[in-house]
């Protein structure tokens, strides 16, 4: 499923922007409509190196950067462990003065680390208090445990894209996140609502819209 989820990841992020009207920014599940493409006009990207990484999630999740990633529960992920892997450098404990010429190999294990311990704990913290909830608010579960796909799912979703990319999802980027419960759901019922928000999060803040600016 995992590798599921990271197709899921990159299909999203190819998905396409436009502006959005006063009327799409309505929370409602029908007013999700499909994006024009839009070129970029500089036609240049960049991406992200640890610090970034870590104060955006950091905004996005409303946590510290203690509340994001720690290894031995002690040691902030971006810190020192994965610090190079995430684009760092480090003078005083590696002698490296100057950023790798090259993506380290293990980057791509070093995202999924900090992202989705980030994701996690921000899961846990809106399930167990979600009138409270950062960005799963609110959220309800059905007399048979499934996730209700009510007003407060689809404002989560909402939120979601709001606070990591400042704009709305599109409605092939809802119904994705719609599949992707079923599909969580069909393998393990049980702590599917967690599983999802975790994966959603991961999903969109793994994307090659955060990790590229």
């Amino acid at each position: 499923m995992y590798l599921k989820v990271l197709i899921l990841a990159v299909a999203l992020s190819a998905c396409e922007i436009k502006d959005m009207t006063s009327e799409e920014q309505s929370t409602s599940p029908a007013s999700y409509d499909s994006a024009a493409l839009v070129g970029s006009p500089k036609a240049a990207v960049k991406k992200r190196r640890v610090n970034q990484m870590q104060r955006s999630l950091s905004k996005i999740l409303g946590m510290t950067k203690n509340q994001l990633c720690l290894e031995l529960g002690k040691i902030p992920c971006g810190d020192l462990v994965h610090k190079v892997s995430l684009g760092g450098m480090d003078a005083y404990s590696n002698s490296q003065y100057e950023y790798a010429s090259r993506e380290p190999v293990t980057a791509p294990m070093a995202v999924d680390r900090l992202v989705l311990a980030s994701c996690s704990t921000r899961a846990s913290l809106d399930i167990v208090n979600p009138a409270q909830g950062v960005i799963f608010r609110d959220i309800n579960l059905t007399d048979d445990g499934r996730l209700s796909k009510d007003q407060a799912f689809y404002d989560s979703i909402n939120r979601l894209y709001q606070r990591a990319f400042l704009r709305n999802p599109t409605a092939t980027e809802v119904k994705a996140m719609e599949d992707l419960y079923v599909e969580i759901y069909e393998e393990n019922p049980i702590g599917a609502a967690r599983n999802w928000a975790v994966l959603s999060c991961y999903v969109v803040l793994s994307s090659i819209e955060f990790l590229f600016y």
